[in-house]
């Protein structure tokens, strides 16, 4: 069985997604515990190998997400970072190619990362070169009256 994946234009007209061998390399057996691993071992080379849309509805394919909402506007941020936080927690190399835009990742990551296992967020900072945000320290901290 295949899944395609398609964004729905504006226009309310589909185009797929990605290259058109990409399919055949996502449909490519997977172990159970393939998508649960935390180590970045599926996670693209570097950052400019996310081309996913800018806008848009993205639709998942069905081995990310059995069952709920499938359909996500990437436009929109809370909808986008709960597709993203799916795709980098249960996506295949192809998915995350097609699915994630570089520049969306990147300006979203401090509020993303929060929604990632520990493991995951340390192989995108480390990988894809993406930064946590800065530690607070105690001069920068708001102190109080008196203080």
């Amino acid at each position: 069985m295949r899944v395609a994946l398609y964004l729905v234009c504006r226009s309310g007209a589909p185009r797929p997604l990605g290259p058109a061998g990409a399919a055949e390399m996502d449909n490519l057996p997977m172990g159970l515990t393939a998508g649960f691993s935390g180590d970045g071992r599926r996670l693209p080379g570097r950052l400019d190998d996310l081309h996913g849309p800018w806008q848009g509805i993205v639709v998942l394919p069905i081995h990310l997400t059995w069952g709920g909402v499938r359909e996500f506007d990437v436009a929109s941020q809370r909808p986008r970072l709960q597709l993203y936080s799916i795709v980098l927690s249960q996506g295949r190399p192809g998915d995350m190619a097609r699915l994630l835009n570089a520049r969306r990742l990147a300006e979203d990551w401090p509020q993303l990362r929060v929604l990632l296992s520990r493991g995951m967020r340390r192989a995108c900072e480390r990988k894809l070169g993406l930064r946590a945000p800065a530690a607070r320290s105690h001069s920068a901290r708001g102190r109080g009256p008196g203080g």
